[in-house]
Order: structure tokens, then C-alpha cells, then sequence
């Protein structure tokens, strides 16, 4: 019965949603594409954690991890199955409508084949709707049950785990020396690319737009972004260093990082109103070279200076 229930389910989807000759665009009309994809990130990042660092800390990173996501995503599922039940009422009374206009004499060929039409439309949106109602259901059990079970499996493992706090804290210095090195990095390239890109974006804007309030507002709005983020990769690049020479704790550093990098990525979004995509990737990619040589005369002497015996 739960075949003839997935088959039934199935073939509406590939019936009324992928057509003959798709293409990638048609994903998006799929229910739940968004996500479907946003619980294989929590999902994998939630695995990779444990699996990367075996140690208590690393399992509690995994279980915030995968209840976050299961949140999230319940939260999603929710508002989405909300929405289309407006959107289902509304295109049900439509329906009903056109279904009287129909009725109503005199028509020519042209109109009442015009009119047939809409009455199709309107009933294949109706229906793509039931069955995202459907399927709202089953993937809040989907994710209670993937990202749910796999945090509850997670905090049992971390409580009942019998290392001592000097054997977990040796299996975690490596991985978090890593880490470390990867926000240093990171911090490094933004510290190189938002300053060039930034004025990229304000000498084009000069030079190509024309002066009004809406464009002086986002001119302002891309550099002051840049300029924040320039700031706080400069603050997270800092705790990374600080923190390595000693307890290497990065969990500062990185929600820091990941601020900084939420910003920066914001930021560059919105340079796409004054950039072509191109010219941007283009920029970003001759900041490489940039960034390299810097780092080369700058920071790597500083670290054999502070880190005395790491690479």
C-alpha cells in the first residue's frame, strides 16, 4: 500500500511539474526544491562535524547543528503550506468564477476557447497546490525524523562518551589549529578583496551612473558594507591568530567568521547593481594573486614569528 502510495505521489510530481524536455529552471516549480536542499547542507554539515572531530564538543556541535536545521526547516515547511493553502483559497474562488462566466451566453469560438483555457490553468494550480499541502506533511515528518534522529543520536554518544577532558582537548588541538588556519585565510582574502572592490564599485557607479538618491543610497550602502566587513575580518583574523598561540578555542573566531562573511557576501550581491557579474568574478579572481603576495610578505613571517616551529 506505501508503494502504490509513493508511485501515485511520484507520478503526479513527474506528471504535472517536470515536463517532456526540461530544463534546470523546471526544478523550481518542484514543491520543496529550496528545501529539500537546504536539509542535505544541515544534514551533511551535521555528519561531517562528528566525523571530523570525535570528541564530545565535536557531537554537541552536531546536534546544534542537525536541530537547527530540523527547526528551520519545520519552520519553512510550515509557513510554505500556509502560504499555499491562501493562495489555494483564493485560486478555488477564482475557478468558481470563470466556471460562471462560461456559462454566460453569448460567446464566440475565440472567447470560449480563451476562457477554457484559464479554466485549465486555473485548475492545474489548484492542483499543484493540493499537492504541496500533501507534501508539507511529509517532509516536516522527513525532517523530524532525519535531522531530529541523527541530533538525538549525536547527544546520547555525547553523554555517554568516557574520554577525559586532557584526551578530548589533544584529539581537538589539531583540528581546531586547522581551523584556525582556514579563518586566517579567509579573514585574509576579504582584508585583500573588499577595499578593491569596494572602490570598483564606487568609481563605476561614479563614472556610469547617473547622480539621484536611490543610486547615492547604494553606493554608500556597498561601501559601507565593505567597510564593516574589512573591519571585522580584521577583528576575526586577530582572535585566530590570539587564540592559536595558546588554547586553540575557535568558536569565537569562527561565529565572528561567519558573520563577516554573511556581510561580505551581502555585500557583494549588492555590487551586482552596479557590476556586471563578469567584471565582478573578474575582480574577485585578480585579488588572488593580490592577496598571495601580501600574505607572502606580510603574514607569513609574523606566524614562524608568533607560532615558532608550525609549518
Amino acid at each position: 500500500m506505501a508503494s502504490n502510495a509513493f508511485e501515485t505521489l511520484g507520478l503526479a510530481i513527474r506528471s504535472h511539474f517536470i515536463p517532456a524536455h526540461w530544463t534546470v529552471e523546471n526544478l523550481q516549480q518542484i514543491p520543496f526544491t529550496g528545501t529539500l536542499v537546504m536539509w542535505m547542507l544541515f544534514f551533511a554539515i551535521a555528519t561531517i562535524i562528528p566525523m571530523k572531530l570525535r570528541t564530545t564538543r565535536g557531537q554537541f556541535m552536531g546536534f546544534i547543528v542537525a536541530t537547527a536545521g530540523a527547526i528551520i526547516i519545520s519552520f519553512s515547511t510550515v509557513s510554505t503550506g500556509l502560504k499555499t493553502k491562501e493562495h489555494l483559497t483564493y485560486r478555488q474562488t477564482h475557478l468558481e468564477r470563470l466556471h460562471e462566466a462560461f456559462k454566460t451566453p453569448p460567446l464566440n469560438a475565440e472567447e470560449a476557447a480563451l476562457r477554457r483555457e484559464q479554466i485549465n490553468a486555473a485548475e492545474t494550480d489548484i492542483f499543484h497546490d493540493k499537492i504541496t499541502i500533501d507534501l508539507t506533511g511529509f517532509m516536516l515528518s522527513f525532517a523530524a525524523m532525519t535531522l531530529g534522529g541523527l541530533g538525538a543520536g549525536l547527544v546520547t554518544a555525547a553523554v555517554t562518551a568516557t574520554r577525559s577532558r586532557e584526551e578530548e582537548e589533544q584529539l581537538e588541538r589539531l583540528p581546531f589549529m586547522k581551523l584556525l588556519d582556514l579563518l586566517r585565510y579567509l579573514s585574509s582574502y576579504v582584508l585583500v578583496s573588499a577595499p578593491v572592490i569596494a572602490l570598483a564599485t564606487w568609481l563605476t557607479s561614479r563614472l556610469t551612473c547617473t547622480p539621484s538618491g536611490p543610486v547615492d543610497s547604494m553606493r554608500s550602502a556597498i561601501v559601507a558594507g565593505f567597510a564593516i566587513s574589512w573591519v571585522m575580518a580584521a577583528v576575526a583574523y586577530s582572535l585566530a591568530y590570539i587564540l592559536a598561540q595558546n588554547k586553540p578555542l575557535p568558536f569565537v573566531p569562527v561565529i565572528f567568521g561567519a558573520l563577516t562573511a554573511a556581510l561580505y557576501l551581502m555585500t557583494l550581491s549588492l555590487s551586482l547593481s552596479v557590476l556586471a557579474p563578469g567584471w565582478l568574478l573578474v575582480l574577485c579572481l585578480l585579488c588572488l594573486p593580490l592577496y598571495a603576495r601580501i600574505r607572502r610578505r606580510f603574514y607569513s613571517p609574523l606566524r614562524r614569528i608568533g607560532q615558532p616551529g608550525h609549518r
